[in-house]
């Protein structure tokens, strides 16, 4: 009997596990929002330094300014537009999913 009290069998600790990892998941920040690098107008910047550094220098093709004199666009850093709610903020307001191409299987 007192085995059986203090006993926890594997199916249980598996159920008390998968619950755990489902909880879990619902405590993540900003899980459900649109991600930058899945936009159409989300453009990586590569560090000539380092070229797999990625994410603090990528821009967004949404908005920017044009240089009158040269006709070079400046386009804004993508983190700063998400900070920003006057332009996409924080939800993403101006996310459009680029389009996945799947290649054609031919035998």
């Amino acid at each position: 009997m007192f085995g059986k009290r203090f006993f926890t069998s594997s199916r249980v600790l598996e159920q008390r596990n998968l619950q755990f990892k489902s909880e879990r998941n619902v405590y993540i920040k900003h899980f459900s929002l649109p991600v930058c690098k899945d936009c159409v107008y989300y453009r990586p910047q590569k560090d000539k330094l380092d070229p797999f550094k990625s994410g603090d220098q990528d821009k967004c093709l949404k908005y920017g300014e044009k240089n009158v004199v040269t006709g070079e666009i400046n386009y804004q850093y993508a983190d700063i537009v998400r900070k920003q709610d006057l332009q996409c903020g924080l939800k993403g307001k101006h996310f459009l999913q680029k389009k996945v191409e799947m290649p054609l299987l031919t035998k």
